[in-house]
């Protein structure tokens, strides 16, 4: 982003660097820590790289108030468990939620579910479930580092990955779960329309596109995702075919230097 974008939008004037921000003085406006204020913000957002940093934020918010031990107490991971409803809707630590994906694919997926808690489609369940969401998080992992004898401190980003699945499905309007199955009526309806995208779908690579082919009302689907599915299958056949043939190659070799 610095390289491609944020340089020729400075060089434009269009983005400016500012002072840091000292207080959020209203709906809509900030005050910097020279004093100017800024009118019409829409959004903050702090960016920490890989690392997963909430210094920026008062200690009321601090979801890591054990130093040195990366459990954050949210929940999802994701929400502050705060008794004031309008910080819970607002504020989102996002990243800092970990399920066997890759890193972009799964960020992606929960700023979708957020997107859509946002908009007022789908919806927070009451402090007390979320309170009680977190405290059964943290539960298991102390569950799971029971014994554990390095010198790794437990981690709690990591969560149930399908536990976790099927609530960004619900929530963001995926509708995966919905569409694959013996029991229901939507993964039949499914079958029965597009045999072949069924088929890769349950049995080929995880495709990210996948989590845009259906439409369950609540988000936009993407026309091309059918389209990219097959090519990323057809690409993974074809290097994993190419694969084969070079390590076939590498053996033949090594049997005409051993004759």
């Amino acid at each position: 982003m610095v390289g491609d974008e944020l340089y020729q939008l400075l060089l434009d004037g269009h983005a400016e660097p500012v002072a840091e921000v000292q207080r959020i003085s209203g709906p809509r406006t900030i005050q910097l820590r020279d004093g100017r204020i800024l009118t019409d913000i829409d959004a903050i957002i702090y960016c920490t790289g890989y690392f997963f940093s909430t210094s920026v934020l008062p200690e009321e918010f601090n979801p890591y108030p054990v130093v040195g031990v990366p459990s954050p107490l949210l929940y999802r991971n994701m929400f502050l468990n705060h008794p004031d409803p309008a910080i819970r809707t607002s504020l989102v630590i996002l990243g800092h939620v970990g399920i066997f994906l890759p890193g972009f694919l799964q960020h992606e997926l929960s700023t979708i579910a957020l997107s859509q808690i946002w908009a007022g489609k789908s919806h927070l369940p009451p402090l007390e479930d979320m309170q009680a969401w977190t405290r059964d998080h943290l539960a298991n992992v102390d569950t799971t580092f029971k014994g554990n004898t390095s010198n790794i401190a437990p981690n709690g980003m990591f969560v149930n990955m399908g536990e976790h699945m099927h609530w960004l499905d619900e929530t963001a309007g995926f509708g995966i779960f919905d569409h694959f199955g013996w029991f229901k009526r939507r993964a039949w309806a499914f079958w029965w329309q597009d045999r072949e995208m069924y088929r890769i779908c349950a049995k080929g690579i995880v495709a990210p596109s996948i989590w845009r082919l259906f439409d369950m009302g609540k988000r936009k689907t993407w026309s091309g995702a059918r389209a990219q599915i097959l090519k990323d299958n057809r690409d993974a056949q074809e290097q994993a075919a190419e694969g084969k043939r070079r390590m076939k190659k590498e053996k033949e070799k090594e049997k005409e230097k051993a004759l």
